[in-house]
């Protein structure tokens, strides 16, 4: 699974980590897709991904799971959650934001007419519906 467009004569993209229930790190030239279980300082260290992904809810973890595990490594990059059909998001927002002030949070509606992947112009939204599908 490729998250990542190439784009010719421009510097190398940031590397994508997708936070999901595998049971094995899978690992391409660009993107990593992890389990929950797996996200610990040294994947973080050893790839630097510029943007993580996760899916709203994910067996008995959530994003605001996710984001305190983010928070207590000391993650500074992006870090979206990807759904569809999210009636509040806002609550989601405030939340994740309160509880993990330092992280750069947002969540991404690829489903949505005027979604666009802001500030990460690489992402594309196919993949990010297929994703967000298979989430549920």
């Amino acid at each position: 699974m490729t998250f990542n467009k190439r784009i010719r004569g421009r510097p190398p993209l940031p590397t994508v980590l997708v936070i999901r229930n595998d049971p094995a790190p899978v690992t391409t030239s660009d993107c990593i897709i992890a389990s929950p279980e797996a996200l610990d300082w040294a994947l973080i260290a050893r790839h630097e991904p510029g943007l993580i992904l996760s899916p709203l809810m994910m067996g008995r973890l959530d994003v605001l799971d996710i984001a305190l595990m983010l928070a207590g490594l000391e993650y500074r990059g992006k870090y979206r959650v990807v759904t569809c059909a999210l009636p509040r998001p806002d609550v989601v927002n405030r939340d994740v934001l309160r509880a993990t002030p330092a992280l750069d949070f947002g969540i991404w509606r690829p489903d949505r007419p005027d979604f666009a992947a802001q500030d990460c112009p690489f992402v594309d939204r196919s993949v990010l519906l297929k994703f967000a599908a298979l989430a549920r």
